[in-house]
């Protein structure tokens, strides 16, 4: 078998800690258990990439780190009288690739819960909706604006 690095193990001992605190969201709103579900799915992927990675010992260094940003904008016509407005900033850090994939797939879940959610609350008022999460394939976080019916912007 194998010996794990520090590093590994730290990282391995992270992914647990979110595991669980995943689980216990599910246990206490359950109608969230479709999109946390979700997460744990890519979750696992994680947790296998982590230990394929520590078995050929291909710890990428904090040094490698790649950052991109991303920021969108886009205008929403509901109806020919309404006229709402959507912005979304979106911020990933990620080590790879790989794994900027899977923390735009995990923001775009997150995000879409929260539109889900709102429904129609979600264009009748000005708020920010916040969203983010760091963990061992890197953060994200972002910030959906809307300008809704009831706002003079």
């Amino acid at each position: 078998m194998d010996e794990i690095d520090s590093l590994t193990r730290d990282k391995i001992r992270e992914w647990q800690i979110r595991r669980l605190d995943i689980k216990e969201q599910m246990h206490l709103n359950p109608s969230k258990t479709l999109e946390l579900s979700r997460v744990l799915d890519l979750m696992d992927e994680e947790h296998a990439e982590l230990l394929s990675g520590s078995k050929n010992s291909q710890v990428e260094g904090a040094n490698q780190r790649e950052e991109i940003y991303f920021r969108a904008a886009a205008a929403a016509s509901l109806s020919p009288s309404t006229s709402e407005k959507f912005d979304l900033q979106l911020r990933l850090a990620a080590k790879s690739a790989a794994d900027l994939g899977r923390l735009l797939e995990m923001a775009v879940c997150e995000l879409q819960y929260c539109i889900e959610m709102k429904g129609t609350e979600l264009a009748s008022d000005h708020n920010n909706y916040l969203g983010g999460m760091s963990g061992t394939l890197g953060s994200y976080e972002f910030v959906l604006d809307v300008k809704g019916k009831g706002s003079n912007e």
